[in-house]
């Protein structure tokens, strides 16, 4: 995938980006179809039913822009912007450090335009971040305090505030 930076054709690179998802997406209708034409009640139903969801979940996740997959690196080509989210968030602390110092830092040598789209791009994808960190430690509390009770939140809560998980010495 890296190889069609080398394309000049803007167009040709998001066709590169784009066969992954497509592929992701036909062997997902394939797999729906598949379960949708077997007996309920056999295994290869089933075996299609996971297929199905498994690749329906990967590929919604995979064409988000918000993270570095695939929706990422299509938006980031459409806009011409390479390390788009590394760019936006380097902007915005800039922007940030300007504000609070007294001195006025270098220059952005950023268009106007490109200094929307990281405003915009970094504020969503942060706050997506957040959102789905905070969200997988909420679903990881749940299950290791119904699983463990009290045990589970400790652990939780040691990872939470060590970043490692609880080992025996």
């Amino acid at each position: 995938m890296s190889d069609a930076w080398l394309f000049p054709e803007k167009s040709k690179r998001l066709l590169v980006t784009l066969a992954g998802a497509w592929f992701e997406v036909f062997s997902w209708a394939l797999a729906t179809l598949f379960w949708r034409l077997t007996d309920p009640a056999t295994l290869p139903n089933y075996l299609a039913l996971v297929v199905a969801t498994t690749l329906g979940i990967k590929t919604l996740f995979n064409l988000n822009p918000l993270i570095k997959l695939d929706g990422y690196y299509l938006l980031s080509d459409y806009l011409e912007i390479p390390n788009l989210r590394k760019n936006a968030y380097q902007h915005i602390g800039s922007c940030f450090r300007r504000l609070f110092r007294s001195r006025q830092s270098t220059a952005d040598c950023s268009s106007p335009r490109e200094r929307r789209i990281y405003w915009l791009y970094g504020l969503l994808a942060g706050a997506y971040s957040f959102w789905l960190i905070g969200f997988i430690l909420i679903a990881l509390g749940g299950f290791l305090t119904a699983r463990y009770q009290a045990w589970g939140g400790i652990l939780l809560r040691r990872v939470r505030d060590h970043g490692i998980p609880c080992a025996a010495p």
